[in-house]
């Protein structure tokens, strides 16, 4: 597991905070080169909740990934 969200859910009447109704979700930043992702990877995302509304569900995901700067000892592969 690469990382754990959990969902706030709303206490009040206003919008942004209706009251039993996901309002936002924790984030999860993993140390810089902690986690390394090989070329052709797959990622598996999981999303686990209770349906207490008729209407469906929906999710959004995002990550944010970077290039691995080699040092000095290591060689930069040829794109030729």
């Amino acid at each position: 597991m690469l990382c754990t969200s959990n969902p706030k859910y709303g206490t009040g009447k206003e919008v942004g905070n209706e009251k039993g109704y996901l309002v936002g979700m924790s984030v999860c930043y993993p140390e810089p080169g902690s986690i390394k992702i090989k070329d052709g990877e797959i990622l598996t995302l999981e999303s686990i909740y209770e349906n207490k509304f008729r209407t469906g569900a929906m999710g959004h995901f995002y990550i944010h990934l970077a290039e691995q700067i080699p040092n000095e000892t290591e060689q930069i592969p040829n794109k030729d």
